[in-house]
């Protein structure tokens, strides 16, 4: 004999159809989430925009409320001279053209010689650290005729004019004296002036500490104004560099004449240099 199982083939159905309302739940549960979601983002947009109008509305409020203060800064600084610019003028003369140009010749050689005997250079380039001039130059060659008149109107003979120049710097103030004597005793040479400058590198750290100040000076002005007018801060909108310059504090003779006895010597005092500098600066003052 057989024996038979029979299943329900109903039951199974039904079984099924819960699975499949229950995936349907499930996915009406998801969308349901998905649309919450979405809820919740749009009121955090809506969250965002209205802080957003707050902050323009606060923003000017603080404008309205906000006041314009524009003060000048500005900074002195006080150095002696570290370098001294020397001027020489070579001028020769005379009837001949050939012999005024020879002339001008020899005393150009005589000078180079002489400068470059004040400046040595090391291996390099540089200076070396005993060179009393840390760099000369020489100006272009230059002639000129002319013919002069008496003084009964009578044309006299030609003159030829030949000149030159020469510039040198100089770190050492002694050497400096006592090469414008020795210049000063050489025929068809003449010294020019004498500019006083600070050295590169305290030129560059002296200006950048002369801008600061003078930003600094105009903040403090700011801050005293505002906290008199009842304003709690200032913020800076606009710094104008109105001038950053140097300047002697006197014009000077190229040096000065003393005497002992019958003699007689060039000395030569640095001069103070003014670092300067002068800001306008414009800023806000918040309540």
């Amino acid at each position: 004999m057989f024996n038979f199982t029979w299943r329900s083939k109903s039951a199974k159905c039904k079984k099924s159809a819960l699975k499949d309302k229950e995936n349907a739940f499930k996915d009406e549960e998801d969308t349901l989430n998905e649309k919450e979601d979405t809820l919740n983002d749009k009121e955090n947009a809506l969250k965002d925009k209205e802080n957003a109008l707050k902050d323009k509305e606060n923003a000017l409020k603080d404008k309205e409320n906000a006041l314009t203060i524009e003060v000048e800064g500005r900074s002195w600084i006080t150095r002696t001279a570290e370098r001294a610019i020397l001027s020489i003028q070579v001028s020769t003369e005379g009837k001949d053209q050939e012999s005024v140009s020879n002339q001008l010749m020899t005393r150009v050689m005589q000078l180079q010689t002489l400068f470059a005997e004040l400046s040595p250079r090391t291996a390099s380039g540089e200076p070396t650290t005993d060179a009393a001039v840390t760099a000369w130059s020489m100006g272009g060659l230059g002639t000129s005729s002319d013919t002069p008149c008496s003084s009964d109107g009578v044309e006299l003979d030609r003159k030829y004019t030949a000149t030159t120049s020469f510039k040198l710097e100089f770190r050492d103030f002694t050497r400096l004296s006592s090469v414008t004597t020795q210049l000063l005793a050489i025929p068809d040479v003449s010294i020019g002036y004498t500019n006083w400058r600070l050295w590169g590198e305290t030129r560059r750290s002296l200006g950048s500490r002369s801008r600061k100040m003078a930003v600094q000076e105009a903040l403090a002005k700011a801050k005293d104004l505002a906290e008199a007018a009842g304003y709690r801060s200032v913020k800076p909108i606009e710094i104008v560099d109105e001038y950053s310059e140097e300047e002697t504090q006197s014009e000077m003779p190229a040096g000065r004449l003393v005497g002992y006895g019958g003699d007689a010597a060039l000395y030569f005092v640095p001069e103070e240099i003014h670092v300067k500098t002068k800001v306008t600066v414009k800023l806000r003052a918040e309540m």
